[in-house]
């Protein structure tokens, strides 16, 4: 089973330093997408 995480990419979240690092989090514990 895959799992992904969605997030919402507005305001902070939509920085792309911050999206970049929840990206490479998420790939470091075994989640396979990020969707938002």
């Amino acid at each position: 089973m895959k799992f992904g995480i969605i997030f919402a990419n507005a305001g902070p979240l939509g920085q792309p330093d911050v999206t970049t690092g929840l990206a490479q989090l998420a790939e470091e514990h075994g989640f396979e997408s990020l969707w938002t």
